[in-house]
């Protein structure tokens, strides 16, 4: 039996919510946005999605962390120009030709300059590799696996009569939905 699901779009927040629900609920502070609450199997069970005030004070605080009024983001031709700058505060760098550092040569990379460790550390470059392991949402299949199928996988010029075939519940073959003389299908090792 399906359990029936209320979606209600309201200017606050009920003080008895009902359960199963969704709540889509005005931001008296920003009226072109809205937060989103969920109840669960009973009124006590509420998840809030993050909020845009979440999202922007969250931002905030990691911009304000990272950045102060003389930091920017600087801009170097080479890897070679970039190591010979000692900044004296926290800084991003982008790198038009990061031939001699790490990550894929000739092509752009961004780095970031921690003052407590003294060194420039590399953010990114022209090109990533990344892990099978650290896919979110990754298939189960290994990579293996995967290439095994696609190198398994063919087609038919006569998909059209293949698809014709078929069976009955008792296991006759069938074509075009006609049983065929008297074989039975008693098997799937075939």
């Amino acid at each position: 039996m399906a359990i029936p699901f209320l979606i209600v779009r309201v200017d606050e927040l009920p003080a008895f919510p009902v359960a199963n629900a969704m709540y889509i609920v005005k931001d008296k502070d920003r009226p072109a946005r809205a937060n989103i609450v969920f109840t669960g199997k009973t009124t006590q069970d509420q998840a809030s999605l993050i909020t845009f005030n979440d999202i922007d004070a969250i931002v905030l605080e990691k911009i304000t962390n990272t950045l102060t009024d003389n930091q920017n983001i600087r801009v170097y031709s080479t890897f070679g120009d970039m190591m010979g700058v000692v900044p004296e505060f926290n800084t991003f760098a982008y790198v038009r030709d990061n031939t001699g550092g790490p990550g894929t040569q000739g092509l752009p990379a961004t780095y970031v300059y921690e003052t407590e460790q003294a060194n420039w550390i590399p953010v990114s470059s022209g090109s990533a590799e990344v892990s099978w392991d650290s896919i979110m949402g990754r298939p189960i299949a290994t990579p293996a696996q995967i290439d095994q199928a696609v190198s398994m996988a063919h087609s038919h010029g006569n998909m059209a009569v293949l698809n014709k075939l078929s069976s009955t519940v008792e296991g006759q073959l069938t074509f075009n939905n006609q049983i065929v003389s008297n074989v039975v299908l008693t098997t799937t090792d075939w």
